[in-house]
């Protein structure tokens, strides 16, 4: 990642002809990455290792949330049930 990062920085591929949003977006997206990879890391370390697995498999109610929250799609029936037990679920796995 890191010499395609270089390649399209010093090859000119037109990253600064990006919006200022996007890069802050990429940037905020990688930053994170980055941060939860950390907490899962110190989680399984603490012997966390079961709420970590369970908060990790959540990312599909994330992208339905967030695609709510940025595109402003509408949530169906069968999703709101899904995430609905998902934070049922979360709260019996963490007591």
């Amino acid at each position: 990642m890191v010499v395609i990062g270089a390649v399209a920085w010093l090859g000119g591929v037109g990253w600064r002809a990006a919006s200022p949003w996007l890069l802050a977006a990429a940037v905020a997206s990688g930053v994170l990455d980055a941060a939860a990879n950390v907490c899962y890391v110190a989680a399984t370390r603490e012997g966390l290792f079961g709420i970590a697995v369970v908060l990790t498999s959540l990312y599909p109610g994330v992208t339905v949330l967030l695609a709510r929250v940025v595109l402003g799609e509408r949530i169906r029936l069968p999703q709101l049930a899904g995430l609905l037990l998902a934070v049922a679920g979360i709260a019996l796995v963490s007591v």
